[in-house]
């Protein structure tokens, strides 16, 4: 019994179960007489729908595997390996979270390379342990190309506080992370945000922890809504953030300032070759995706495509003077 093999047997039920172990489940005899019947059907109706995709969704499906799952040890040279197996394979996929799926790649890519010293893969139990090892090494790799690409606010032995200014620095400084702005296929995120507003990401060296942090200028050239984001990109409030008290003083400083700079005001020699290069266009219309992730406030003042006015700056304010009194404290 090869040792693969005995893991799967200690794996938990639901990582093991097949479409097969379903049919059977479904069967109300005794014999599993229908089990047969109901494989020959699904099997054959599964087909069918397989066979009714053109060339195109095929290809991109392939394209789509490859590039979110670059460790994938198998053959997807045409003949190699069935249109229905494949689409199986993605829908199992399908099962593990984004983040949990970037952070597993990049570990054992980097891991291959002998990225990690001292690191026991054995003794990793949590996806956390896997980010804080993963981040730690990007930040490390980081090349010198992007020193001019960004706007550097704190670096210290532990703390980098910085912001992007161009689409190619955000998905660097921002990898491994859920964040919209850090996505390499959806630079129109970073742009949006950026063109009218302030974005900062926070990293810790030591363990791995990021976080974003996202103000869109008002029209008196100050801080419209404030908000913070995890690595999940979840909004946070910021008495939830990992940012010691010298850290979120210097972020306080800068959002509440009377004059914010978006980050295409800080760099927009660096914000316009980035747009150019990603072949942006100034009336283009956001995704599903920048549509979902456009911070909605409780409270809306005016809202148009180039201009955000929110009532939620002092509340906002509030949060950051409660959180800095529990430091003190």
């Amino acid at each position: 019994m090869t040792k693969l093999k005995k893991l799967k047997e200690t794996a938990p039920e639901w990582m093991t179960m097949s479409l097969f172990d379903c049919l059977e489940m479904l069967d109300p005899s005794k014999t599993n007489k229908f089990v047969p019947m109901m494989m020959n059907i699904v099997n054959s109706e599964f087909e069918k729908r397989v066979q009714s995709w053109g060339e195109h969704e095929l290809h991109e499906l392939k394209d789509s595997m490859l590039r979110n799952y670059p460790t994938l040890n198998v053959d997807m040279t045409p003949g190699k390996i069935s249109d229905t197996t494949l689409h199986m394979m993605y829908t199992m996929f399908d099962k593990i979270n984004n983040h949990e799926r970037d952070l597993l790649t990049s570990f054992m890519t980097y891991y291959e390379k002998n990225q990690f010293s001292n690191v026991d893969i054995n003794q990793i139990k949590d996806i956390n342990e896997v980010e804080k090892l993963v981040t730690q090494t990007e930040i490390k790799n980081i090349g010198k190309e992007f020193a001019k690409q960004i706007h550097v606010d704190l670096e210290n032995d532990t703390w980098c506080v910085l912001r992007p200014l161009t689409h190619e620095s955000s998905v660097k400084y921002g990898s491994s992370t859920r964040w919209c702005t850090a996505s390499k296929n959806n630079p129109y995120q970073f742009f949006n945000y950026t063109e009218n507003g302030m974005l900062i990401y926070c990293i810790n060296k030591s363990t791995g922890y990021k976080l974003a942090i996202h103000a869109y200028k008002n029209h008196y050239g100050g801080s419209g809504e404030i908000s913070f984001w995890n690595s999940k990109d979840d909004r946070i409030d910021s008495l939830m953030t990992e940012l010691d008290f010298e850290t979120f003083q210097l972020i306080k400083n800068i959002v509440t300032s009377k004059k914010i700079l978006s980050n295409k005001e800080l760099g927009e020699n660096y914000w316009l070759e980035s747009f150019n290069k990603n072949n942006m266009e100034k009336d283009a219309s956001p995704t599903n995706e920048a549509v979902q992730h456009i911070p909605i406030p409780t409270r809306v003042v005016e809202t148009n495509l180039n201009e955000r006015r929110y009532i939620e700056y002092e509340d906002a304010i509030e949060e950051i003077r409660s959180y800095e009194m529990t430091l003190e404290q």
